[in-house]
């Protein structure tokens, strides 16, 4: 039998994993909440100032490794036991975002000063950065007001892969460069 996985995040995407359902195919959804490969958007302002500007500071995410998604969706692919299931992996912790300067800071041996944005000012830089307005309404709404699902971990990972979950402070360790300053 053909087997279809569907990698989702936005609710705009669920008619796809919809008519995936639908489809006659053994189909799997992977739904992971946000990617540590998201805090690469930092690393410049990281190097160049030893900053980072973002809103909703304490706002705990259950940040996940791109790799665990990538063998989520590898078991889902060969093992016909997730069919029909929807897949939601996460890191290991949740962590605001100024849990994660922190210890990218920790981590690369550099002080990182956080400043906190408001709403409007964090808007601002989205539509600056040519995003749409309804982009830009999603992401400031997501943040300010996130779903549980995106601050609970779950074992997703280590349940369909039978491996640990990589940790952030992995993910920090194998992208250190990105974030470290280029000056002497």
């Amino acid at each position: 039998m053909r087997t279809l996985t569907v990698l989702t995040g936005t609710e705009d995407e669920l008619a796809v994993a919809a008519a995936v359902a639908d489809s006659g195919l053994r189909w799997t959804h992977v739904r992971p909440v946000e990617y540590m490969a998201n805090k690469l958007q930092w690393a410049e302002v990281m190097r160049r100032e030893g900053a980072v500007r973002a809103p909703f500071a304490t706002q705990p995410q259950a940040l996940v490794h791109e790799a665990d998604v990538a063998a989520v969706i590898v078991v889902a692919l060969l093992d016909a036991g997730q069919s029909g299931k929807t897949l939601i992996p996460t890191g290991p912790e949740a962590l605001s975002p100024v849990d994660v300067a922190r210890r990218i800071g920790q981590l690369i041996g550099r002080e990182i000063t956080f400043v906190e944005q408001t709403a409007d000012e964090a808007r601002e830089e989205i539509r600056a950065a040519g995003l749409q307005e309804e982009v830009i309404d999603f992401v400031i709404e997501y943040r300010a007001h996130p779903p549980e699902i995106s601050y609970t971990v779950l074992p997703t990972v280590q349940d369909v892969t039978g491996r640990p979950t990589r940790t952030f402070d992995q993910w920090v360790a194998e992208h250190a460069d990105a974030f470290r300053s280029t000056q002497p």
